[in-house]
């Protein structure tokens, strides 16, 4: 799941929603946020591999990113002689599914789920993963698209300085 990291309005409803999926979910849930130099972070974590993932580095995450960079997702399951999951299985995850979250041609963010054994995914499960990817990142367009649209109306548009609204406490 991926954050803006805001620290307006959006931060608070959309912080507070990806905060409380992370503490409560029953299954594992890495958030990763995106600054303005689009450098990746980890916000947020959840699940049995969630201290290890939460390890990678900025870089790693970058990597990760770029295998799904033209909307694909990419899935391995245990067992790759490749050196480009070596930090996956150096944080004991023996399969993951990478999926883009893209919104209006624009990276929002990478869903991870990883898993520490050895887990075959079918293409109606990768399909099923892919949709809620997408409506995810339509959701992040969305709280941008407020958070943007809530800043325009608090600000004079000639002075940029906050109007009489934003004054008001809003």
């Amino acid at each position: 799941m991926a954050s803006h990291g805001r620290g307006t309005i959006g931060r608070a409803i959309f912080g507070s929603v990806a905060d409380r999926v992370a503490r409560t979910s029953t299954v594992p849930v890495l958030i990763v946020r995106g600054d303005d130099r689009d450098a990746l972070s980890v916000a947020a974590r959840s699940g049995p591999l969630a201290a290890r993932l939460a390890q990678l580095r900025s870089d790693d995450l970058a990597e990760v990113a770029g295998w799904v960079e033209h909307g694909t997702s990419c899935y391995f399951a245990g067992g790759t002689a490749s050196t480009a999951h070596a930090f996956f299985e150096q944080a004991g995850a023996r399969s993951a599914l990478i999926l883009p979250l893209t919104a209006r041609g624009a990276r929002r963010g990478v869903a991870i789920i990883a898993d520490e054994g050895v887990v075959a995914c079918t293409p109606d499960r990768v399909q099923l993963l892919e949709q809620l990817a997408a409506h995810a990142a339509a959701s992040l367009q969305s709280v941008e698209t407020v958070d943007n649209l809530r800043e325009l109306a608090l600000t004079d548009t000639l002075t940029g300085v906050g109007n009489s609204a934003a004054f008001d406490g809003y």
